[in-house]
């Protein structure tokens, strides 16, 4: 999941980063989303990308 913040380092040069979030707005306003896609997960948890899309993904639990 993503939204306006992607917790990545500034300082490093990523090829692309996607996010997947459930707010366009949000993902919208992510200067480092290179691409985005709005889906609910619990309405449709199958990602909508294809088997080796990526070369890793991050998971991000923030605490407020």
């Amino acid at each position: 999941m993503s939204s306006w913040v992607s917790h990545l380092p500034t300082d490093v040069p990523y090829r692309r980063v996607a996010g997947l979030g459930m707010n366009e707005i949000e993902l919208r306003a992510n200067p480092q989303l290179t691409d985005y896609v709005v889906q609910n997960p619990s309405q449709n948890p199958k990602l909508p990308y294809p088997d080796n899309s990526f070369d890793g993904g991050i998971v991000t639990l923030h605490r407020w």
